[in-house]
């Protein structure tokens, strides 16, 4: 004995019409409900995105600023660098000098003394050729030495070296000194300017990182704030349901 098979039941227009006519507050309100939830997900999602360009932005600046620094420090070390070699030089040279003035210092002395014990001939030569005097008018008379009015405006103008030539060396020593002070100064600023930027380095770090964490945060807020609304959105749809069905709706 055959058996015809089973017709599938099709739910005609008309039912399913007036199913949605009988449930139709129902429907709206889960439909209201879940634009609701619709559009709170998308704010979310905008405040979500909106953090993360500002915080691009500022990653970006952040970066610019570490790039700049790192820029600006190595310009600065290479500054910092080609002064000290500069200054290894001048103190190389200024160590020379000193060592040549001291020689000449202690050769003065030494002349002075061998001068004391010059005969007059030697004596009288010796004061024609520091004068520039003419040698013939540089004379001897006995244990006396004669200058005659040339070799003794010669004598005099060579004396009147001396005393400008000493505060010539005092002004010129009190220059170094105040030019070696600017030198430390400068090189104390430079110092200063090297930490101040390695500094601005470790701020803009800071900032980068506390833009990631932002970022982080909002994005973790976003999601959380879905799907605490989803689950605000289910339970009143499905207590509204509820009361739609106890109601007959």
């Amino acid at each position: 004995m055959s058996t015809a098979p089973a017709t599938p039941i099709t739910p005609t227009p008309g039912i399913i019409s007036a199913y949605l006519k009988a449930h139709e507050r129902l429907l709206m309100f889960v439909l209201f409900i879940g634009l609701c939830g619709w559009g709170l997900q998308k704010y979310y999602d905008r405040a979500s995105t909106a953090a993360t360009t500002r915080a691009t932005i500022a990653e970006s600046k952040a970066a610019m600023a570490d790039q700049a620094a790192a820029t600006n420090a190595a310009l600065l070390q290479q500054v910092i660098q080609q002064v000290q070699a500069n200054n290894a030089a001048l103190a190389a040279q200024n160590q020379a000098l000193a060592q040549a003035l001291s020689a000449r210092q202690a050769a003065v002395i030494i002349q002075q003394k061998t001068d004391t014990t010059l005969p007059p001939t030697a004596l009288a030569s010796r004061i024609a050729t520091l004068s520039g005097a003419p040698p013939a008018e540089v004379t001897i008379d006995g244990a006396n030495i004669a200058l005659a009015h040339n070799a003794a405006v010669a004598v005099a103008q060579t004396l009147e070296v001396v005393p400008v030539l000493k505060q010539n060396l005092a002004d010129e020593t009190t220059i170094a000194e105040n030019t070696q002070k600017e030198v430390d100064e400068d090189n104390s600023l430079m110092s200063d300017y090297g930490t101040q930027i390695t500094d601005l380095k470790v701020a803009r770090t800071a900032d980068a990182a506390a833009c990631k964490t932002e970022v982080a945060q909002v994005k973790a807020d976003s999601k959380k704030n879905s799907i605490k609304w989803f689950k605000r959105g289910f339970i009143v749809g499905f207590l509204g349901g509820l009361w739609a069905g106890h109601a007959g709706l």
